[in-house]
């Protein structure tokens, strides 16, 4: 069976929304095969998929969203009732394809089933009675969000506070209330930023003592079905504890406390209609029998404004090439490839672009190649 491997030019193994994915397919070959046609598919796309209630009261909620399939032939027999010969060794074939530029990156979800994913998929039209089926291999790759530059939403810079009052037990037992004032110095981050907060607790209306007061960074996922209908999960990515507790009758200050975003994370989106994701730095009062009080910030966090830099493109090195055989189309062993469809190709026969997202464009091959880069290893489950 042929051996699969992706060569991308730009070392950095992620992608911009907009950006041009230049790199080269590689085919090994241990034996002799027959082949009509090889392709490449370029496809993005969204899933959600979760249950609420049991037995007869089951339902399922689901959402998908298509941002494009686009799919390029890299070398075909001609004429198209033919077959080209593949013989042993190492085939290589530069491709082009840029992405549409309002994409949502990648996501992977563990938890629960919902996923953005983003693949090519190689595949060799077979024709031989020793298999059953075409050959495919899919590839998976990363799209990540698009830098922003923060400096443009001043509002977000600016500071914001919130207080939350809590009354413990009712009618003629209640006491209270605690009192919790909290205070950032803006909403708005990048990915390794740190959020500046202080924190007031004021306890001294109880006789209640007040246990671990813990500031945390809060990742929610919202999933939306097709029929509107929502579920969210959250996760806590960073975390920072304040005090290991307050007595009764007491109160405590914190103030100019730092809490770290962590680097990995993905930035907020709300660009897909299957998922939003969306950030919330919260001072959490844990207390004993009762209902924990906290003040909450919504947040943005974006990934840093640095400009894409160009990528020195190293020269094309065509693999082990065969000589074509009378009547097919093949790539000759020089630089000189076989043509690709002009910018603005329409999606393959059957796809049809969604709307709402401007077609990806697929240009020109380009003669690069860079053994020396491994593919990704982004592992992506598909959903039907």
């Amino acid at each position: 069976m042929p051996r699969f491997d992706v060569n991308f030019a730009d070392p950095k193994k992620f992608f911009y929304p907009g950006e041009t994915i230049i790199g080269n397919i590689v085919i090994k070959l241990d034996s002799a095969i027959n082949c009509k046609k090889i392709s490449l598919k370029f496809k993005g796309k969204s899933h959600v998929r979760w249950t609420t209630g049991s037995g007869d009261d089951k339902k399922t909620h689901w959402n998908t969203e298509e941002y494009f399939k686009n799919s390029i032939t890299l070398v075909a027999a001609l004429p198209p009732d033919s077959e080209i010969t593949l013989h042993p060794g190492e085939f290589s074939y530069p491709f082009q394809f840029q992405l549409p530029s309002n994409l949502p990156p990648s996501v992977e979800a563990p938890i629960v089933t919902g996923n953005i994913q983003y693949y090519m998929k190689i595949k060799i039209d077979v024709d031989s009675w020793r298999l059953k089926s075409d050959i495919e291999e899919k590839i998976p790759f990363k799209v990540v969000a698009s830098p922003v530059d923060l400096n443009q939403t001043r509002n977000l810079l600016e500071p914001a506070a919130a207080t939350e009052e809590k009354f413990l037990c009712c009618l003629c037992c209640q006491s209270g209330p605690i009192r919790l004032v909290g205070r950032i110095q803006k909403q708005a981050y990048y990915l390794g930023d740190q959020i500046i907060f202080s924190f007031e607790l004021d306890n001294k209306e109880t006789d209640k003592p007040l246990r671990k007061i813990e500031a945390r960074l809060i990742e929610r996922f919202t999933f939306i079905s097709n029929t509107g209908r929502t579920s969210e999960h959250e996760h806590a990515k960073s975390s920072v504890q304040l005090s290991e507790g307050v007595p009764p009758r007491g109160e405590d200050t914190w103030n100019n406390v730092t809490l770290n975003i962590p680097t990995n994370i993905i930035p907020s989106f709300n660009n897909c209609k299957c998922m939003r994701l969306e950030y919330y730095f919260i001072v959490n009062v844990d207390i004993e029998s009762a209902f924990d009080p906290k003040v909450s910030f919504p947040i943005t966090i974006s990934s840093g404004p640095q400009m894409v830099q160009p990528v020195i493109q190293p020269p094309f090195i065509p693999g082990n090439v065969m000589p074509p055989a009378p009547g097919m189309v093949y790539p000759p062993p020089t630089t000189s490839y076989p043509p690709m469809p002009p910018t603005g190709y329409p999606p393959a026969t059957g796809y049809p672009q969604p709307a709402g997202y401007p077609p990806a464009t697929i240009t020109q091959q380009p003669e690069v190649w860079n053994p020396d880069l491994p593919p990704p290893a982004y592992p992506i489950e598909e959903k039907k």
